[in-house]
Order: C-alpha cells, then structure tokens, then sequence
C-alpha cells in the first residue's frame, strides 16, 4: 500500500524538525566536543544539562523579580533570550525524540526520561514567569503581584490551558498563547507516550491478574506453536525437495527416450 499510495508529510516535517535540532545549544556542544556523545558519561551529561538550566532558569527569576535597577536591562534582556532558547530546544528536542525517531531513538530509562521531562516541565513553567516579569507591561496588574504569585500563575497555564493573568496587549496574548501550546505539547505528546510504560499496581481481582505461571504458560504454549510451524515448514521443505527429484527423475526419462529414438532412427 506504501508504494502505492506515497506520502511525503511526515518526511517533510521530520528533516525540518531534525535540521532544528542541529542548531540547540545541546546538539551543538556535543558536536564540537564529541567525547559528552560517544562516552559512558553522555547520559551523565544530558542530567547534568537538564538539572543545570533548571538552576539557571530559577535563578533568572529571583533576579528579574528582585532588581529592578536599569543598570542591569542588558542581562536581563540576555536572559530572557536564553530562556526562549531554551524553550524552543526542549520543544524540538521532544519533538523528535516522540514523533521523529523512527522506533531507533536509544533512551537509558523509560522513568529516567519521564523525570527528567518533569524537569524540563518546571524550567519551562520558570523561563514563562521571568517573560512575564520582563514584559510586565503587556499585563494588567503584574506588578503587583509577589514572586510565588507569578509562578504559581504561570504553573496554572501551563497546566490548565488558561491563564489568569489580562494581556494588555498582542505581545501578552502571544505570550500566554506559547506557553498553553507549549503545555499541550508536553501533556499530550510526550507523557502519553511513557506513562504507560511504568509498572502498574497489581489487581485483587484474580481475574484482571496476570501472574507468572500464567505468563510461563503463555511461553510454552508459544513456543509449541512455534515448534509445530517448523516442522510444518521442514515436512513442506521436504516435499519440495521429492517435488523435483521426482521433476529431475522425469527429464532424465524423457531424455533417454529421446536418445533411444535418435538411436533407432539412426539404424
């Protein structure tokens, strides 16, 4: 059916998507130094990175919401652009490691991802409370909101899909617009996929249990299938095999016939 009726949408967005993640900082800094990618402490690294830029982006935060001083508008603008990157790489990077791997995606532990996706939850829920903070002037009332307010605003946005802050603007609808289809993505793409994975609770109910005699049972009840499917497949190989003997027996018949009729006409 594939070469019958081709597809090319999936391929478009996949080189696309894949040529993005080329320019993230991550893919970046393993390309010029390759020993954070082909070591045994590449997944060391990728922690690190995760739990690193979770610090950066809370740090940021404190520091938006506390200085208010002009002097320091070109750090502040150095942050908030490093937090839009950051968000765009984890974005790209979930991105193709959900839809865009092939089945080939190598990870080290299904929960080991799960965790630290969670991590990448809570740094982008950050990077969207220091946005807020800078642009403050795109919303109603933020200023006068406290610290814990903030991130506990930008928390129900991205959780919930709504927010309860009021743009004054198109910056500010765009903003909470991001941040809800940045929850989205993460609630529906990227946790749908592994949650299922982790091991479930064990039923009472005897009839929803699987036990391991039962999964013993199931094994051996495959493998004599398997076992029958191969003597089926030898006993037709076999027949096969008789098939042309008895094919090669009927040439070599029918040519000797000819050769003693060749014989007799020659006489």
């Amino acid at each position: 059916m594939d070469n019958m009726f081709p597809s090319f949408l999936y391929n478009f967005w996949k080189v696309i998507f894949q040529t993005l993640q080329k320019v993230t900082l991550f893919d970046i800094l393993r390309t010029f130094i390759p020993y954070l990618k082909n070591s045994k402490y590449k997944y060391v690294f990728v922690e690190l990175w995760v739990v690193l830029n979770v610090l950066i982006s809370f740090i940021s935060v404190i520091f938006i919401h506390n200085v208010t001083s002009d002097n320091f508008q070109l750090l502040k603008l150095i942050l908030l652009v490093y937090g839009i990157y950051r968000v765009f790489e984890i974005n790209i990077t979930q991105l193709n490691l959900m839809l865009f791997s092939d089945g080939i995606g190598e990870v080290r532990s299904y929960k080991r991802t799960i965790i630290l996706l969670l991590h990448n939850y809570v740094e982008i829920v950050l990077w969207f409370t220091l946005s807020y903070l800078y642009f403050s002037s795109e919303f109603k009332n933020v200023d006068t909101k406290s610290f814990v307010e903030i991130i506990y605003i930008s928390l129900v946005t991205m959780a919930s899909f709504q927010s309860a802050l009021m743009p004054g603007t198109s910056m500010g609808y765009y903003l909470v617009s991001f941040q809800t289809v940045t929850g989205l993505l993460l609630t529906l793409i990227s946790l749908a996929r592994f949650i299922p994975l982790l091991a479930n609770p064990k039923s009472i109910d005897r009839d929803e249990s699987i036990t391991n005699r039962d999964l013993e049972e199931y094994k051996h009840l495959c493998e004599n299938l398997m076992n029958q499917v191969k003597k089926q497949d030898d006993y037709i190989k076999r027949l096969e095999e008789r098939e042309k003997n008895i094919i090669a027996a009927i040439k070599e018949i029918e040519q000797s016939k000819r050769l003693t009729a060749s014989a007799k006409e020659s006489d």
